[in-house]
């Protein structure tokens, strides 16, 4: 670790300690983020962030030790490595350094979702990141297409409520099945993905976030694949 806690300085090394500025760029966050959430009358969101990171290191009543510096610069310099950004103008910069991660080798590790919500909350604001959310919910609604719901003609009529009802009341049987089918998919993949469970004796273990978009997608993917080789067997004279 090139970072120094008692003087709060990073030794900048060459290319190949990139990894580790990444990682000592989180320790030195780390003690800022505990001396800004101690500091009378700062945001509460910012003294929930820290007590999300304190839980996570178990450094309540305690000071920091290089272990905990350690710890946390690897969970943001994995937070970095997965390339997935907060908001849409940093998302060529996540890539640029998902690529090096993935050329280079970077060490990755498993961190909970709710500290990832933390560094997020480091970069962007909130309307920053709903922003990019709503982003990425435009774009999954317009992949329904790949499962047979058609766009439809703009709706003049005022109101977004009414527009929607008019869209989905449009809607043939299967169509409104398909939409039915994946938003019990995305809202299954989401509560595995939440937490661990135990519902009726049965134990639910969670599903790694780093694959969230994978789990939604991949088997209706697959679904739409069968069905269509099926037709196209079935077609053949």
């Amino acid at each position: 670790m090139s970072f120094d806690p008692k003087t709060n300085t990073i030794t900048l090394r060459d290319k190949s300690g990139v990894p580790e500025f990444i990682a000592d760029t989180g320790s030195l966050w780390l003690t800022e983020l505990r001396t800004d959430a101690s500091t009378p009358g700062v945001p509460k969101d910012l003294v929930e962030d820290w007590k999300i990171v304190e839980s996570w290191l178990g450094c309540t009543g305690r000071e920091l030790t290089d272990d905990d510096y350690q710890k946390f610069g690897a969970a943001w310099r994995s937070y970095i490595a997965r390339g997935l950004a907060p908001s849409v103008a940093l998302e060529p910069v996540f890539k640029e350094f998902s690529k090096a991660a993935k050329e280079q080798g970077w060490k990755n590790e498993k961190v909970p979702p709710d500290l990832f919500h933390v560094f997020d909350r480091l970069l962007a604001t909130d309307k920053m990141i709903q922003e990019k959310r709503a982003r990425n919910a435009l774009q999954f609604a317009s992949s329904l297409r790949t499962f047979g719901v058609d766009q439809q003609k703009p709706c003049s009529s005022p109101g977004i409520g009414f527009c929607l009802k008019k869209t989905l009341s449009s809607l043939s049987r299967r169509k409104r099945a398909t939409i039915v089918l994946l938003v019990v998919w995305v809202t299954y993949v989401t509560f595995r993905t939440s937490g661990n469970y135990e519902l009726v004796g049965i134990r639910f273990y969670r599903w790694d976030s780093d694959t969230f978009l994978l789990n939604i997608l991949l088997p209706p993917l697959i679904v739409v694949s069968v069905v269509w080789l099926y037709k196209w067997v079935a077609s053949a004279k």
